[in-house]
């Protein structure tokens, strides 16, 4: 249960942090501005920080197991998430077949990076903690 809210509140801020720049960004353009490619890419690469930062530092706390299955269950959440959010934002649901995979790999390629990455730096074990 503890691994279940740990990816909840993971994913909560992997949907939401997008959100909230691309809302930033739209304020401050405003509504004659027309489509924003760069808030896009940004929105992408800001996923894709998070999900290798976050990442390595619960690799570098947990055991790789642990770490991995927390980031499936993750990056699962979030694209459940992201459908729900696309469609009830009314676009066509053929798009989903584009944005699924694209989001997966934008958060899931750059948790595995980064689960390495923490891993490699040195998982702290119990007898390293007391």
């Amino acid at each position: 249960m503890k691994t279940f809210v740990a990816a909840i509140v993971r994913a909560a801020v992997l949907v939401l942090a997008p959100v909230l720049l691309l809302a930033w960004l739209d304020r401050g353009m405003g509504a004659s501005a027309g489509a924003d490619i760069g808030g896009g890419a940004f929105a992408l690469l800001l996923i894709a920080a998070i999900a290798a930062g976050w990442a390595s530092y619960d690799a570098w706390r947990r055991p790789a197991g642990e770490s991995l299955r927390l980031w499936t269950i993750t990056v699962a959440i979030a694209l459940v998430a992201w459908t729900i959010r696309y469609l009830v934002r009314g676009e066509p649901a053929f798009d989903l077949l584009v944005l699924v995979p694209m989001l997966a790999m934008t958060a899931g390629i750059p948790a595995l990076v980064g689960g390495a990455v923490g891993q490699a730096l040195g998982h702290r074990s119990s007898e390293a903690q007391s």
